[in-house]
């Protein structure tokens, strides 16, 4: 909700699809905001049900779904979902390799005891962000 206050997204880039609900939630509600919306997401696990996709389908949903690791992404997001691989070593990869292509990066499991790798990374990107600010 906050992010349509930001600015009007276009392209949406979704890393760890899991079964598709969270995207499918995601996309209805960005919808809403902008009927041009294009998103990309991708999980290198195939678990996006068939109900799912029926839904993407029915109602011509903008979601383009890669069961594996993309080979190429887009030049520019105006906002990234990372919410794949939760250990440290997979989300600061899938951080450092989506920060110069987004304008905005969200991540899922930021504050929760079963995930200690995205908490981890977190808490380091707020701590170089306040470095960064006393800096300047």
């Amino acid at each position: 909700i906050q992010l349509t206050k930001i600015k009007k997204i276009k392209n949406f880039l979704d890393i760890g699809t899991f079964q598709g609900y969270t995207i499918t939630t995601i996309c209805i509600y960005l919808m809403r905001f902008n009927p041009d919306l294009t998103i990309d997401t991708f999980d290198i696990h195939t678990l996006v049900t068939p109900a799912i996709t029926n839904i993407w389908s029915k109602y011509s949903l903008p979601i383009s779904y890669q069961p594996a690791q993309p080979a190429q992404l887009a030049a520019h997001y105006d906002v990234a979902f990372i919410d794949g691989d939760h250990s440290y070593d997979a989300v600061r990869r899938d951080y450092e390799t989506i920060r110069p292509i987004s304008d905005v990066l969200t991540f899922h499991d930021i504050n929760d005891q079963w995930c200690p790798g995205v908490v981890q990374l977190w808490n380091e990107i707020k701590n170089e962000n306040k470095k960064r600010n006393r800096e300047r």
